[in-house]
């Protein structure tokens, strides 16, 4: 059975922030990646879109997945794939709150 100790860390902002840090360069849907991050955070966000977003961040910072991460250019098209689809399912629920603190954190 798989176990996700050791992972629990990158729900924290400082995890995440970290994460977020090492991706920003490699990965092009992280604005949306940490928007999502703010929405889970958000004491407003129903539970069905808590679900949603923990698992594809669950899945992004997971390495172990369809591609691995090392592979160069292709490495990060499956995390890129899960973000966008994940953002069509919960876009209605990120609000211009959960985009200006992506928006901070990156340095925008």
């Amino acid at each position: 059975m798989a176990t996700y100790d050791g992972y629990e860390g990158y729900y924290s902002e400082s995890g995440f922030r970290a994460f977020v840090g090492r991706m920003s360069h490699r990965f092009p849907p992280v604005r949306m990646a940490v928007a999502m991050f703010y929405a889970l955070k958000d004491p407003k966000t129903p539970v069905w879109a808590k679900v949603v977003i923990t698992a594809v961040l669950g899945y992004v910072v997971c390495p172990v997945d369809l591609i691995p991460d090392a592979i160069p250019v292709v490495g990060l098209s499956d995390d890129a794939a899960a973000v966008a689809a994940a953002y069509g399912v919960v876009s209605s629920i990120i609000h211009e709150r959960h985009w200006q603190k992506a928006d901070k954190l990156l340095g925008k």
